[in-house]
């Protein structure tokens, strides 16, 4: 089972996540926050296997806080989505070793994408 953070500012963007991963036994939605601070305090606390984040939110941005868990000494496999997301948004997030980046107009797609991306990331875990 893979433990998820699900992080964007729009309530509604979190409610079609949570439909998408409905029903999908190999993810466990264990928190989800609202911009990037709360995101960073549910990560310390929660320690997901994954996060599932927007790009663009008030206080730190989303590239702010996968810096930050990339970082770590257990980062998770983070999904990026943004229903804006430019070129040198979408570079960096590579440098800094996001697993996958995604239009927010298909948000169906995560949850396959999320799993497959964190199988790559952890090829010793069964999933």
């Amino acid at each position: 089972m893979i433990r998820t953070l699900v992080v964007d500012d729009e309530a509604t963007v979190r409610g079609v996540l949570f439909l998408a991963f409905e029903g999908d036994e190999r993810v466990e939605i264990v928190g989800e926050a609202a911009d990037g601070d709360e995101a960073v305090r549910l990560w310390q606390e929660l320690q997901p296997d994954a996060v599932v984040l927007d790009m663009q939110m008030p206080g730190l941005s989303g590239l702010d806080v996968a810096r930050q868990m990339l970082a770590s000494e257990q980062p998770p496999t983070v999904v990026m989505c943004s229903s804006r997301m430019e070129d040198a948004d979408r570079d960096e997030a590579w440098r800094i070793g996001v697993a996958a980046c995604l239009d927010k107009l298909g948000l169906e797609r995560v949850p396959a994408m999320l799993v497959a991306a964190h199988a790559r990331a952890n090829p010793n875990r069964p999933v």
